[in-house]
């Protein structure tokens, strides 16, 4: 099984797919779609062009765009993370403006124009600039502050979700996606992930979270205008954040809700030790799964399928999370 991990801007998925799965995985089994929209559209190509069996060889794959593998990878399990929307279009100001070298090309025009957070947002600089840099890519709506996380989510633009029932809503994400996350609540998310899709826990630090955020307070009316051009947005985090509240309450034992505690509290103390680190990671071993006693299989049907009951291995002998759901490969993980 393959997952798909498709990366919103500003959605804590750069702490996603950098963070967390460079430590947790094997480079030979997972993919990032980075670098410049030619340098990712060059990548498409070639995982399209893969054949099953070198397809079933990565177990995840992330980056921006993403969800254009649909075709190539049907039956691929597709995650996400979306945020609030009004600090996602906090973030993405943030971002453009206080980029590392002042060399972001949102920020250039940011200055050059002398446009604020509402110039932004009314106008939707981001969605403007990247369309002016990336001309003829379908980038610039997945970087739009209107809307564009509801549009990546259902796949259709926002006059057809527009026309949607809650339900509907409701369906047609879970059409799309294995699983929808919070970007407030990453660990929650990865914990799933662990419990039912044998994801290893990881200890690792937030990348590109902007300092400057602490002391922005925008204007009240600015902030009112950002909710009136994030509409769509609102509605579909809204019904996210309730599922998600509904699936960690239905699938979670009494166990999973006390080792997530533990988890949680330990990578928050490791955030704050290693803050400024960008490159700090550790493997985070389950109390209630140590001594687990776990039999690699040495021959599967599937190159990357071994038993999701874990790993004994020879070294560390960590196992990871029981789990009745997809098969993974043991031998992939980072152990």
């Amino acid at each position: 099984m393959t997952y798909i991990f498709s990366h919103i801007h500003k959605t804590a998925g750069t702490t996603f797919h950098t963070s967390y799965l460079g430590a947790a995985f094997q480079p030979e089994s997972y993919l990032l779609l980075t670098g410049t929209s030619a340098q990712r559209w060059a990548e498409f190509e070639r995982l399209k062009a893969l054949d099953e069996k070198e397809r079933e060889k990565l177990f995840v794959i992330g980056g921006h765009d993403a969800d254009l593998l649909r075709p190539s990878f049907p039956r691929a399990k597709y995650i996400t993370l979306i945020r609030n929307p009004v600090a996602r279009v906090i973030s993405l100001y943030l971002h453009g403006l206080y980029h590392e070298g002042g060399r972001h090309p949102v920020g250039n025009y940011l200055r050059q124009h002398n446009l604020s957070l509402a110039d932004f947002a009314e106008a939707d600089i981001h969605a403007v600039v990247s369309g002016l840099t990336n001309p003829g890519s379908p980038i610039k709506r997945t970087v739009s502050v209107h809307n564009a996380q509801a549009e990546q989510l259902l796949g259709i633009p926002s006059a057809a979700i527009a026309l949607l029932s809650r339900s509907e809503l409701l369906r047609r994400i879970n059409e799309r996606f294995y699983l929808v996350g919070l970007s407030e609540e990453l660990a929650r998310f990865l914990f799933h992930l662990h419990v039912h899709a044998c994801f290893p826990l990881m200890l690792f630090t937030n990348l590109l979270v902007r300092k400057e955020t602490a002391s922005f307070v925008p204007d009240p009316a600015v902030i009112s205008r950002i909710q009136q051009v994030t509409e769509l947005d609102k509605l579909v985090y809204e019904l996210v954040q309730q599922q998600f509240d509904e699936i960690i309450s239905t699938t979670w034992d009494s166990h999973d809700r006390a080792e997530f505690d533990k988890y949680q509290r330990e990578l928050l103390r490791f955030q704050s030790l290693n803050a400024g680190n960008d490159n700090a990671s550790a493997r985070y071993v389950s109390a209630r799964n140590m001594g687990r006693k776990i039999k690699l299989l040495t021959s599967c049907e599937n190159p990357i399928a071994c038993a999701c009951e874990g790993i004994e291995h020879e070294a560390t002998q960590i196992a990871v999370r029981t789990s009745a759901a997809p098969w993974t490969c043991a031998a992939l993980l980072n152990l």
